[in-house]
């Protein structure tokens, strides 16, 4: 989180800081909640992609451990 004003960056906007307050949404219907859980099925198809200033080959792990919860 940071506090920079949406106009410094995108050159629109106004922020006004949220205090002892919550944000409250709902759909159409007027129903708030849910029940989807994160998996991956409920992903839409993405990729990540990034640089490095190493040459050679390089793998990394993803821990899926959060998807279970």
């Amino acid at each position: 989180m940071n506090s920079t004003n949406p106009a410094s960056v995108l050159g629109f906007g106004t922020w006004q800081q949220i205090v002892d307050k919550f944000l409250y949404c709902a759909n159409s219907s007027n129903q708030t909640g849910g029940s989807k859980k994160i998996t991956e099925a409920n992903l839409p198809p993405h990729k990540h992609t990034g640089t490095t200033s190493d040459s050679g080959d390089h793998q990394h792990t993803i821990d899926r451990s959060f998807l279970n919860q």
